[in-house]
């Protein structure tokens, strides 16, 4: 039986929401643009309303799993958006345990990046090789490495944000909070 997924990237110019199924086909998508000060209860209505329209196209009735990327830094392992450089108000926001409570299955929680990465690594360029370095290039800046087949995480798990290194210690303030980013001077 095909297995159904509901995915949601939300980025700095829009958010997403899309029906997939486990042979890794995409069977629709709804976008709608960013609102920077859309907060956590509006952001959980656009989930809900976007996921369901998804649903509706897809001519999907149940889902199995939900997968969701964010822009900024995550703690994937606690479902945790820790900070968004894109949408105000989301600090340490539980997105992942107030997303099961609606849909009622298991849901994960990435970094955009890392998740583009691994999707690289399964459907993209990077099928079948153990070493590669994934940069993304759009509102932010990010990216993400194989090493010897596996995903590097890095020692806080933030091994691919490479947006927030910082280059100009006295430069412009970046929307993580710290001055002189790569992405706040690119």
């Amino acid at each position: 039986m095909t297995k159904h997924i509901l995915g949601f990237d939300v980025g700095g110019t829009k958010i997403s929401a899309v029906i997939g199924n486990d042979k890794g086909e995409i069977l629709s998508n709804v976008r709608k643009p960013t609102v920077k000060h859309l907060g956590k209860k509006r952001l959980l209505e656009e989930f809900y309303s976007m996921g369901t329209k998804a649903m509706e196209i897809a001519e999907v009735d149940n889902i199995d799993s939900i997968g969701i990327d964010f822009a900024g830094l995550v703690d994937r392992d606690n479902g945790i958006v820790v900070s968004s450089p894109n949408i105000l108000g989301l600090d340490n926001f539980k997105v992942v345990e107030e997303v099961e409570k609606h849909f009622g299955v298991p849901t994960v929680l990435e970094n955009d990046a890392t998740a583009a990465t691994i999707a690289e690594r399964i459907f993209g360029s990077g099928r079948g090789v153990d070493n590669f370095v994934y940069f993304t290039l759009s509102t932010g800046i990010g990216g993400g490495a194989f090493l010897n087949g596996k995903l590097y995480r890095g020692a806080h798990g933030m091994a691919g944000e490479f947006g927030h290194m910082v280059i100009m210690s006295n430069g412009p303030n970046c929307g993580c909070g710290r001055k002189g980013c790569l992405e706040a001077i690119a």
